[in-house]
């Protein structure tokens, strides 16, 4: 699974010969991405059509119910399975430090 695992990240890795607004979007995803969900939720919360704000909100307490959810079990799969991802060690090409 390892050598699958490595290959696949070998492929999607990104080269020194990649376009430079590919490595910026890619930069983009990889640091800054995670910073719209917070806001959504928050927006999704505060804002919308008044005859449907109540479902709004169950809708954002149920996608924060599956966010707790999903982080708790991957952080038990990584307790589980322990492995350093491919680019810890030193795999293929690294953009950001």
């Amino acid at each position: 699974m390892e050598a699958f695992n490595h290959s696949l990240f070998l492929s999607i890795n990104a080269t020194p010969d990649s376009p430079g607004w590919l490595l910026a979007l890619a930069t983009f995803i990889a640091k800054d991405l995670i910073a719209i969900v917070p806001l959504l939720i928050v927006a999704l919360w505060l804002w919308g059509p008044r005859d449907q704000v109540k479902s709004q909100r169950v809708l954002v307490l149920k996608t924060g119910m599956a966010l707790i959810y999903a982080l708790a079990i991957s952080w038990c799969v990584g307790q589980l399975f322990p492995h350093p991802r491919p680019f810890a060690i030193g795999l293929g090409y690294q953009f950001l430090h």
